[in-house]
């Protein structure tokens, strides 16, 4: 399916066309969540700092693998019929630096800082139905505000209960009945001797697994913000978070392949209000990859002979611009769709790429990979693939096919490095390369690949065998190996030591599953997540008040895991 993706911002909604938004397109959210105490939410449900650093490693964000159900309260918001749903999957998660809400992170953590601090995270959802097209057109028109809400799942007895009036925790394990009793069958929590009482997920520096995240418009964290989404659209684009439009929409362009993927950071998308039409032209020529003597002949308007701006007034390189400057003049290179001259397209494209390589800006990829054309001019495919044969004949056959594939293939692994060795013949006169200094350079480019697609190769054959271990763990344990889903969400679990752990986790929690669980629900009055033996939400079969009070009072029989979303 061709997908166009576009950027912009849902509180922006007078600028845009949402009418060919298509079905099972991806869109990718940016949003904050789950603030820590003194914020205490709507259902009088809370955590404490420590909690939230302690189960970062219990996000689920190992990728597109590990779908999460986002249909959070859809049916309650007047949106949906109950059948539909939004797939989707966080791919990053982290907290604020600490340091800038003044802790000293090589003390102990705090309980309670003195503001809330929120846990932040990127997602991505996949579209069914038409839903998030409902819900993108509500956030336009102003019907509705929908924000984002958590689902938790964490052991009831490793929680406490918090008197925020006395500023006090008390762990449920050593909670008085009458206390447990405010805590109601249904999830309520009521005033404990007529104080405010709340229930902190995961005690004071415990942890919980943060199971999932939901789109609502009631949500029980009320500071939570929906800050930026990118959609799949076909037609007229729109403008992202301020700055010129002509600049916005072509590094909209550039970073479709991307967004796609996920392989980039939605902060270079975010260009701020300083990049404005009237800021582009006050920017001094030095700033453009090309200014046309020509043109400049012929017309005043700056914005005619000055292209593809790629410094701040400073004279300090843009990363966005410079990104999107690349892919706009490879795309008029290829095209010839541009008011400026092929050569002087061409030298300004030389210019862009010295700026790139001496500014050491990522790695150059996406860059690269627009100006795979430009770079094939002077490096002839089957030349490289000689050059392999000859000056590499004592590779191994699997590394030696890997480089040859890379090459024949056009799959473009080299290109980075080839760059790279060129950069300072590029800048200058790269059509005068000689066929000789083409060969060492492509020799030297090999030689910064082979090591790295040798440890590919070693942990291709690594991970094999860790996803095997794996498996096999879970074929003891009886869970059933040839689902799909539980195949694909174990893949998607880092071969690390970090990944071992998350592992540990997923078993754990996929292991307290067996067990039907009590309910606890932030906004939720119908059920997303169904387990064997019956559903959440107030279609379930929730302990009901004897049960909860008997098993409290025996500490043997409480179910460890309760959802809370």
């Amino acid at each position: 399916m061709e997908k166009e993706t576009i950027v912009f911002e849902l509180v922006q909604s007078d600028l845009f066309d949402l009418s060919s938004v298509k079905p099972n397109t991806k869109v990718k959210i940016k949003y904050d969540l789950l603030h820590t105490l003194p914020h205490i939410n709507q259902r009088n449900r809370c955590i404490t700092l420590p909690t939230l650093i302690n189960s970062l490693n219990n996000i689920n964000t190992s990728g597109e693998g590990e779908l999460i159900n986002f249909e959070h309260q859809m049916e309650d918001s007047g949106i949906g019929d109950g059948t539909n749903e939004i797939l989707g999957f966080s791919s990053k998660a982290f907290i604020p630096d600490l340091i800038d809400y003044g802790i000293d992170t090589n003390s102990e953590i705090p309980l309670i800082p003195s503001k809330s601090i929120p846990l932040k995270m990127e997602g991505v959802l996949w579209s069914r139905n038409g839903l998030v097209k409902k819900i993108i057109n509500q956030q336009k028109s102003g019907v509705k505000k929908w924000q984002v809400s958590v689902e938790i799942a964490h052991d009831f007895k490793e929680g406490a209960f918090y008197l925020p009036d006395e500023n006090k925790f008390i762990a449920v394990k050593d909670a008085p009945s009458e206390m447990i009793e405010c805590y109601s069958a249904d999830g309520n929590i009521t005033l404990y001797k007529g104080k405010k009482l709340a229930f902190a997920w995961g005690g004071e520096r415990g942890s919980v697994h943060i199971a999932g995240t939901g789109i609502t418009c009631n949500p029980a964290d009320r500071e939570t913000k929906l800050e930026l989404c990118i959609a799949s659209m076909s037609g007229e684009p729109i403008l992202g978070k301020g700055g010129d439009k002509e600049m916005t929409i072509d590094l909209m362009k550039l970073s479709v392949e991307e967004i796609n993927n996920l392989k980039f950071d939605l902060e270079e998308l975010d260009l701020g209000s300083k990049w404005t039409r009237a800021y582009i032209n006050d920017l001094p020529d030095s700033a453009f990859a090309i200014v046309s003597a020509s043109v400049k002949k012929e017309t005043d308007n700056k914005s005619k002979y000055r292209g593809f701006p790629y410094k701040d007034v400073d004279g300090k390189i843009d990363l966005a611009h410079i990104r999107n400057a690349l892919a706009r003049i490879a795309q008029a290179i290829k095209g010839n769709s541009s008011d400026f001259t092929n050569e002087e397209l061409l030298a300004g494209q030389k210019k862009l790429v010295s700026a790139a390589i001496k500014s050491k800006i990522g790695d150059y990829a996406s860059s690269v990979e627009e100006d795979y054309n430009s770079l094939m001019k002077w490096i002839n495919i089957w030349e490289i693939s000689r050059v392999f044969e000859n000056e590499f004949g004592d590779l191994s056959n699997e590394i030696k096919e890997s480089l040859l594939q890379a090459v024949i293939l056009e799959e473009k692994k080299l290109i980075p490095s080839l760059v790279t060795v060129l950069g300072t013949t590029l800048s200058t006169n790269a059509i005068a390369v000689t066929k000789e200094e083409i060969n060492s350079l492509i020799i030297e480019a090999v030689k910064l690949e082979k090591q790295k697609w040798e440890d590919e190769i070693q942990l291709e054959k690594d991970t094999q065998v860790k996803l095997q271990d794996r498996m096999n763990i879970l074929h003891e344990e009886k869970f059933d190996i040839a689902s799909e889903e539980l195949i694909s969400r174990i893949k998607g679990i880092p071969i690390n030591e970090e990944g071992d752990k998350k592992f540990q986790a997923e078993l754990t929690y996929m292991k307290s599953l067996r067990v039907v669980p009590k309910v606890d629900t932030n906004s939720l009055r119908s059920s997303i997540f169904s387990f064997p033996g019956g559903s959440f939400g107030n279609k379930g079969n929730g302990d009901g008040k004897e049960n909860l009070d008997k098993k409290v009072e025996n500490n043997t029989k409480i179910n460890p895991m309760v959802l809370a979303l």
